[in-house]
């Protein structure tokens, strides 16, 4: 049987009888690590017909090791618990089919030598009972099922017979060695001799080579209404402006600005909007409604802020606005309503508020 036969050929008998010998390591993993626990630890990791390994029991025993072995490696210390397990497992699968059980006055040594039940130097049932987690019942046959796994791992190191010819292959695969050989060569022995044009070509040949998986740095913001506007700093400019009413407002185009300063001084006489409509028809080239104006343009509003401030300046409903010359033409400006005024017009936790839902 060649070496690589062995790591391969888990199932052999040579390999049984091997993990025979290795069950006295379970001997670590005593009363004081299985059979104990509350239920909520109790879902199975490992198991068989007649019996199981709970998480509870397999992060008992990964503690156990780890404080035995600091230093080893958290993989390498899951591995071996693992393996002990599994080995544990089979025993208890043994047990249950061919049940093996310790007396009475086995299991009271057993728990009365367990200094995690003395106090005081003596042992102490109210200890007991407070440290068990279970029944003394449940408690009881879980130690007898220790000293029975107990007993027939020492049976099974004891009286195991390995022939010469199944030991030998694993007496080699433990002595087995590699002898290596390092040599080691200055770098200033080397010259670099690749010109530029080299090592573009080289790079873009193996472009896949230098790059690194690509990283993101995330920062998350609050975008909370509630807590942005406890930010918000308030004049009385500012809140004066939030809380005037919006106007209703319609419009005239004209074609040229000499037109357009007509009309207003018409409007200005006392002629109404509908009658300049009427004696300049063929100086206008567009009328309509601008809907609701805001004393201070968002993102919806049709009219810039010089336009509104305009608007604003207009003391009296019926008023109209001095010509502009906008991109649509010579814009004529007629405040026609005055909106109702906003319920939050006198509170400034309100208006704070207001300024922080805009942000979105």
């Amino acid at each position: 049987m060649s070496l690589e036969d062995i790591r391969e050929q888990k199932t052999s008998k040579g390999v049984y009888i091997v993990i025979g010998l290795l069950l006295i390591g379970m001997a670590g993993f005593g009363t004081s690590q299985f059979g104990t626990g509350s239920n909520a630890s109790q879902s199975a990791l490992l198991s068989t017909d007649d019996a199981e390994i709970t998480m509870f029991q397999y992060n008992n025993a990964f503690r156990n090791v780890q404080q035995r072995n600091p230093d080893m490696d958290a993989a390498e210390v899951r591995q071996q618990v693992l393996s002990l397990l599994r080995q544990r497992l089979a025993l208890a699968d043994y047990i249950q089919r061919y049940p093996l059980a310790a007396s009475n006055p086995q299991i009271d040594d057993a728990i009365r030598n367990d200094i995690t039940f003395s106090e005081n130097g003596a042992f102490s049932e109210e200890v007991f009972r407070r440290v068990i987690g279970v029944s003394p019942e449940i408690y009881r046959r879980n130690i007898s099922n220790d000293i029975a796994m107990q007993a027939l791992q020492v049976a099974v190191a004891t009286t195991a017979v390995v022939s010469q010819a199944e030991l030998q292959p694993f007496i080699e695969l433990s002595n087995m060695s590699r002898d290596i050989s390092v040599a080691k060569i200055a770098r200033q022995s080397f010259t670099n001799t690749a010109t530029d044009a080299e090592m573009e070509n080289y790079y873009e040949a193996n472009k896949t080579q230098y790059m690194t998986p690509e990283m993101v740095d995330i920062r998350y913001i609050d975008f909370n209404p509630s807590a942005i506007a406890e930010t918000v700093v308030l004049n009385e400019q500012e809140m004066a402006d939030l809380a005037m009413p919006d106007r209703q407002v319609d419009y005239l185009i004209f074609s040229d600005m000499g037109k357009a300063k007509e009309a207003y001084a018409a409007a200005k006489a006392g002629k109404t909007v509908e009658n300049i409509k009427t004696d300049f028809i063929d100086a206008i080239e567009d009328s309509g409604d601008l809907g609701r104006v805001s004393r201070k343009i968002n993102a919806d509003s049709l009219i810039d802020q010089v336009a509104t401030d305009a608007i604003f300046s207009l003391n009296a409903v019926g008023e109209v606005t001095q010509p502009m010359d906008t991109e649509n033409g010579i814009a004529f400006r007629h405040w026609t309503a005055l909106l109702k005024a906003p319920v939050w017009q006198s509170k400034t936790a309100d208006c704070r508020q207001w300024m922080a839902n805009k942000i979105f």
